[in-house]
């Protein structure tokens, strides 16, 4: 079989070459378009693929073979390997439903699955490490506080080592050595110098005191303390006491500076905490190896699948002479693209799968920016230079040539050690129609967010220029935030890279709403809602409303605000009962599945119409629907894991992870270095220039502390996977705002044999992104450093070993920043020439009041509201075998959801004990339910009569969603609590917890008759039926706490 390596660079036009090779063989009738395997990093660069490959075929007019490149294998990695788990579950022993979970829902399941993992003395120790070291939340999660869950994080990231980088148990074990020689670097340690440094620090405040022509009370005080410490064997108390004066009085000073770092020192290493380091490193390993058994059974027990499992999967597939056969029967050809990015388990699935077919890699050694979540830029490296067979595509089809000869001239100097052909990208020949760019080089200085947004303003507004076609880069999501508000206030529309729903004013609406529907007495909730939808309802309003409704006499929480039209529609769904009868009629937005209440409020409160007097209408409206669709995710979420979909459950499901939301896409585009690359825009502007990739004390703090990888030795071609081990030790010595201490810990770290391995990983990672961020643009790239007292910071460039890096500014219109022979056009905002951002006229604000249909013709009801005439019921057991159950009339609801949950994970064989946990965790307690065990009786005595009425089941369907459309046109939708599937047919049964008597159940005239029910199974019998598969059998009323059992006709 044939391997080459295909290099190419930025803009080079990869996707260009890989489909035109495609087509150029199938025109040549060497490949049919099924015999082709592509693989490429996400979903749209697939999805690009296909269809240049498809249109570059319709060219040679292959029009039949371009559409049978819709059947051609095409994906990411992990849609590929799927496809041949799909097709050959049976030789792996999973489960041929098995689920892929997610990537944006796997840690929502990993912290399902790590409840009951920690013993009582590991969650003391963990605890108590917390609070002892003040563990609290990152300022990005937006919460405040002591993290107790912080562990979590750890442990999924040596998980994910574990699988990405293939560390065994022994592995795993070496580990505990390579993070104990990081924690003996930070061991108590004899200062030597440390008297010394006091000397000269002394000197050099007694020289400036001396120095003073008129000293005050306080500098004599101060000389005559250091006079007394001069020439003595200064105690920890005098130390500190000297320092106190030297950061007065020459704070910025090198022995200033190192008598802090060394008094540090003193404080925070100790053996206190290098004993803690240790007991939790080797805590959170052990968790590791006994978590990655129990993930794997988790996993099992639900169906599930997350993406590292494809790929090991995958890769045992490849091992299979069936697989193999199969593989070499039906393709001949594998193009490997963006093969840098991959991890190491993808690269042993490409080296497998090379070993059956023709195979072309295609990737660029200058773009790998990805080491952080798996990529291994070394292996890909060395398995790049093994292959024989490399070819360099030449040249730049994207950007402008003084752009290209920018980029050539300066990453020559950091990319040295690489060949020309593999750095520098030669311009094609013109066609004659390039109009030169005005400018194509710039430098934008700036003093603050506010300052850089109005200059992106009037950029736009004096060039001519799209909004859209204009990209802000920088390091973090954090950098962008404040740029976003500043533009946003100068009404320049703005695209995040990434809008997380639960933060568009969509989504805080919908949360808002939805907190109500479960607690309508919320009042934080409510004033949300008042702040969101009504125009004037500012904070000061709301807090004077607030203050007057405390003093009124009449204090029903349901009245305050009432006076918003969208809460008072609100209370009129919730108050609105489908009976007369109080005590038993439900409210409208009762008992419907959770994608059917969220989309009962959009239609209900009509929020379509809303959202069009908001900024970003279209988007806000986008939303509304993702809001909808990731409802029905909760529920097949909730399905998988067998627990009943709840109103809490969504809004802790949507809030408590990242979901994307709708982005403005005539927006200017804010994006992070790393979600820029495989993009282009006309104009690009770089942000964090004073990104110092060699600052040491970054590289200690965050590259050596902390959870980290190491090889023994760097892959080779002989030997492409050398031993690995991971080291684990967090930052509890260097709060970020402490720079003694983290000087102290910087200082330490040095001393590691492996800091100068790490700085150059560190500085090569940041090379390989800067190079990313360079060769975004089409024909003007902007640079835009901070600038103070008419010095820039460039510091990026230099620590990545650029030469000759300017730092201050000559006072010209251009200069030439670099010494490169290439001058940037210096550009500054300009407050006397300012053009006016065109008023945008918004849609009218929309009179909720007047456009709500009246509450008998809602669009959606729950099943309970089918109806209650009554049907025939033919009693089954009729024999009461009660259960004691306590509760309160209000609480029956509740206790039915507890009865539910507990029904859920009966297939799963829940203990006695998992059932004590859920029933406290509902509010109950021994005096509510004396008798937990007889719940599994219960369920027992249900399973085992379905089983000998009706024959063995081969599947159960517990808490089945579904929406069916009545005859009147109403959407009817909600969950069928049990489906017995037989070989042949269903069998629906509805779960009543009511512990009526056999009076209540079984007599005709009884509101609790069994029989009213009937209208509701229809629902539930015609929803089913409606998918064409089985017919239903029998409907089942159960009640789980006499055991009643009732088929109703």
């Amino acid at each position: 079989m044939t391997k080459t390596f295909i290099s190419a660079g930025a803009g080079s036009g990869k996707t260009y070459r890989i489909t035109t090779d495609v087509a150029k063989m199938v025109f040549d009738g060497k490949l049919n378009p099924e015999q082709v395997i592509m693989t490429t990093f996400t979903k749209a660069a697939a999805q690009e693929l296909r269809e240049k490959a498809k249109k570059e075929l319709a060219k040679l007019g292959k029009h039949r073979e371009a559409q049978q490149m819709e059947h051609a294998l095409i994906g990411t990695v992990h849609s590929v390997a799927n496809s041949f788990l799909t097709k050959y579950w049976y030789l792996l022993g999973i489960m041929p439903d098995a689920a892929a979970m997610e990537e944006n829902e796997l840690q929502l399941y990993r912290d399902h699955s790590l409840r009951g993992l920690l013993e009582p003395k590991d969650r003391n120790f963990l605890y108590r490490y917390a609070e002892d070291y003040n563990v609290i939340y990152d300022p990005k999660e937006r919460k405040s506080g002591i993290n107790y869950e912080f562990w979590k994080a750890d442990l999924c990231k040596v998980l994910d080592f574990m699988q990405w980088y293939g560390i065994n148990e022994e592995q795993l074990k070496k580990s505990l050595e390579t993070t104990e020689s990081f924690i003996k670097c930070l061991e108590p340690k004899e200062d030597t110098s440390l008297m010394e440094c006091a000397k000269a620090v002394i000197c050099e405040v007694e020289e400036i005191l001396t120095s003073m022509t008129r000293p005050g009370a306080k500098a004599k005080a101060e000389f005559e303390r250091i006079n007394y410490y001069k020439g003595r064997e200064l105690s920890i108390d005098e130390l500190n006491d000297l320092e106190s004066i030297a950061k007065g009085r020459c704070k910025d000073s090198d022995n200033t500076k190192r008598l802090s770092a060394s008094l540090s020192g003193m404080e925070i290493f100790t053996e206190e905490r290098s004993k803690r380091q240790r007991e939790y490193a080797s805590l959170i390993f052990r968790l590791a190896s006994r978590w990655q058994k129990e993930y794997r059974q988790y996993k099992d027990e639900h169906h599930l699948i997350d993406f590292n499992d494809m790929e090991e999967m995958f890769l045992d597939l490849l091992g299979m002479p069936e697989v193999q056969n199969d593989i070499k029967s039906r393709y001949t050809h594998l193009f490997v693209d963006e093969f840098q990015d991959s991890n190491p388990m993808q690269v042993r699935i490409f080296q497998g799968l090379s070993k059956l077919l023709n195979t072309c890699y295609v990737g660029d050694k200058k773009q790998a920016i990805y080491g952080f979540r798996g990529s291994d830029t070394e292996l890909t490296a060395a398995v790049a230079d093994s292959i024989s067979d490399t070819e360099h595509l030449e040249h730049s089809y994207r950007s402008v040539k003084p752009l290209v000869d920018f980029s050539n001239a300066i990453f020559s100097q950091v990319f040295s050690k690489m060949t020309e052909k593999e750095v520098k990208l030669l311009m094609p020949e013109k066609n004659g129609n390039d109009t030169p760019v005005k400018h194509p080089l710039r430098l934008w200085p700036y003093n603050g967010d506010k300052n850089l947004a109005q200059q992106i303003q009037q950029f736009i507004l004096q060039e001519g220029m799209d909004a859209k076609d204009v990209a802000v880069l920088a390091r973090t999501n954090e950098n962008l935030d404040k740029l976003a508000d500043e533009l946003r206030a100068l009404k320049v529309p703005v695209c995040r890279e990434s809008n997380d729903i639960k933060e568009s004013r969509a989504g805080r609406l919908m949360k808002a709403l939805l907190t109500l529907v479960n607690r309508p007495h919320n009042q934080l909730a409510r004033a949300e809602v008042a702040y969101l939808t009504e125009p004037g309802y500012n904070v000061t309003k709301i807090i004077e409303n607030r203050l007057d409704f405390l003093s009124e006499e009449s204090q029903d929480p349901t009245v305050y605000l009432k006076e918003v039209p969208i809460l008072n529609r609100l209370g009129s769904l919730l108050s609105f009962r489908s009976t007369k009868e109080q005590e038993f009629a439900t409210n409208l937005l009762g008992y419907q599945s959770i994608s059917s209440l969220v989309e009962s409020l959009v239609i209900e409160l009509d929020l379509y119409a809303l959202v069009q007097g908001w900024e970003n209408a279209l988007a806000e409206e986008t939303n509304l629907q993702v809001l909808i669709d990731l409802a029905r995710r909760y529920e097949d979420y909730a399905t998988k894991l067998a627990q009943p979909a709840t109103v809490a459950g969504f809004i802790d499901f949507f809030t408590g992870q990242k979901q994307d939301g709708a982005a403005n896409e005539d927006g200017v585009r804010l994006f992070t270095y790393h979600k820029s690359k495989g993009l282009e825009w006309k104009v690009v502007i770089l942000l964090s220039l004073e990104n110092d990739a060699s600052d040491a004390t970054k590289i200690a703090t965050r590259s050596m502390l902390g959870c980290h990888y190491h090889r023994e030795q760097l892959p080779t071609p002989e030997n492409p996977n050398p031993p690995m081990t991971i080291s684990l030790v967090r930052n509890i010595y260097a709060p970020s705002n402490e720079n003694a201490k983290k000087s102290a810990v910087t200082s330490r770290m040095q001393q590691h044999p492996s800091w100068q391995s790490i700085s150059e990983r560190e500085i090569g990672e940041n090379a390989r992104l800067l190079y990313v961020g360079v060769t975004r643009a089409r024909e003007i790239l902007i640079l835009a450093p901070k600038e103070k007292d008419n010095g820039i910071t460039l510091s990026w460039f230099r620590s990545v070993r650029v030469e000759n890096v300017a730092q201050l500014l000559d006072g010209s219109h251009s200069q030439d920043l670099f010494g490169i022979g290439m001058p940037f056009h210096i550009e500054r905002y300009d407050s006397d020439n300012v053009l006016a951002w065109p008023e945008h006229v918004m849609n009218g604000v929309h009179d909720m009041a007047k456009d709500f249909s009246p509450l008998n013709n809602i669009l959606f009801v729950s099943p309970s509201k089918a109806g209650t005439a009554p049907h025939d019921i033919v009693p089954i057991n009729d024999k009461e075998y009660r259960m004691l159950v306590r509760n309160k009339t209000s609480e029956e609801a509740l206790m039915g959801d507890f009865i539910h949950q507990v029904f859920c994970c009966c297939d799963d064989g829940i203990s006695v004990e998992r059932i004590i946990q859920l029933r406290d965790s509902y509010g109950f307690t021994e005096k509510n339910m004396p008798e937990p065990g007889r719940l599994l009786d219960s369920w027992t005595y249900l399973t085992d009569l379905l089983e000998s009425r009706y024959g063995k089941s081969v599947m159960r369907h517990h808490e089945k969603p579904f929406r069916h459309i009545d005859d009147e046109g109403h959407v009817v939708s909600g969950y069928i609590d049990l489906i017995w599937e037989t070989v042949d047919s269903y069998i629906i049964i509805d779960y009543k917890t009511c512990p009526g008597s056999y009076s209540l159940v079984f007599n005709p005239t009884s509101e609790h008759y069994a029989g009213r029910h009937g209208d509701q199974l229809d629902c539930y019998q015609q929803a089913l039926e409606a998918e064409g598969k089985k017919k239903v059998a029998a409907r089942i009323i159960y009640y789980p706490i006499t055991q009643f059992v009732v088929e109703v006709k």
